[in-house]
């Protein structure tokens, strides 16, 4: 599931009536029709594969980053 809206207080503690109101609106006839639930998902996505492609990039870093880090660092000095 990739949205889900609740009136439970305790799931909504600290939002405003308008923020709940604004999650709402995103399954109106008119932001169905303009593809909001389309593009929202797809910043999710896209996100998600920049979080992995940059843990990636992190964990075992190719050695031209490295290099690269390095002269900016030095460059820097």
């Amino acid at each position: 599931m990739l949205f889900e809206i609740s009136l439970d207080p305790k799931e909504t503690e600290g939002m405003s009536t308008r923020q709940i109101a604004d999650q709402f609106a995103r399954f109106s006839r008119d932001a169905m029709a303009r593809g909001v639930l389309d593009k929202i998902g797809e910043q999710v996505f896209t996100t998600g594969k920049i979080r992995k492609a940059l843990d990636k990039l992190f964990i075992d870093p190719p050695n031209s980053l490295i290099k690269l880090i390095r002269s900016m660092l030095d460059s820097k000095r």
